[in-house]
């Protein structure tokens, strides 16, 4: 995450970040992946020869998956307060 190394897997990516790999060679199904070219949301930009992507904007409502229940998510973070 923008050259620091991030253990977190929930951890919460900020407009603008960099998400890459170790400079060490990938792992074969990363480079698999890549390869195969999926579908990448228009929020994020991905360099797949460098193995990074950035995270360019904040995502819009209508491009979040259909399955997601908000209520859920507010509720959780309305536990944090």
């Amino acid at each position: 995450m923008n050259g620091k190394k991030v253990d977190i897997p929930s951890y919460l990516c900020q407009v603008g970040d960099i998400i890459a790999l170790k400079e060490k060679t990938p792992l074969k199904v990363v480079k698999e992946s890549l390869d195969g070219k999926p579908l990448t949301p228009a929020y994020v930009t991905v360099d797949a020869a460098k193995f990074c992507g950035t995270f360019a904007r904040l995502p819009e409502r209508n491009e979040l998956p259909k399955d997601i229940n908000e209520a859920q998510i507010i509720e959780y973070y309305n536990r944090l307060l």
